[in-house]
């Protein structure tokens, strides 16, 4: 009897795990998710231009307030996700004057940069 008894208390044992095991790999997959990945963001495409018109490469756009940031590309084109609250990008490059940019309802925008005459004397080629 006492072996019997054993053999049904494994037996519970087993079935219990197997049922515990079961119940596991059946519960759906819990994602953790950060605040950031809860934003919703708002793509923002662009063209960078000196005041002739012609394309700068290079330059950079960054999200104000942030350090989220690209640079323009051969033809002075960017594209750049605005996270939701954001109003404004910093636009830069080297010998123009810095540009805060109002982007409220904007997707997409031209910028012309203005020439910085004082720094084009302090560059040394």
């Amino acid at each position: 009897m006492i072996k019997n008894s054993t053999n049904a208390s494994k037996f519970m044992h087993l079935l219990t795990a197997f049922f515990i095991l079961t119940l596991l790999l059946n519960m759906p997959a819990v994602e953790a998710k950060s605040p950031a990945h809860n934003r919703t963001v708002k793509p923002i495409k662009g063209k960078i231009t000196d005041e002739k018109g012609n394309p700068l490469a290079s330059v950079s756009i960054t999200i104000k307030g942030s350090k989220v940031g690209v640079t323009t590309n051969n033809n002075g084109e960017f594209e750049i996700n605005v996270p939701e609250g954001k109003r404004s990008i910093i636009v830069s490059n080297v010998g123009f004057d810095l540009q805060e940019i109002d982007i409220t309802g904007k997707t997409d925008i031209i910028i012309a940069l203005v020439p910085n005459a004082s720094k084009l004397e302090d560059i040394v080629v």
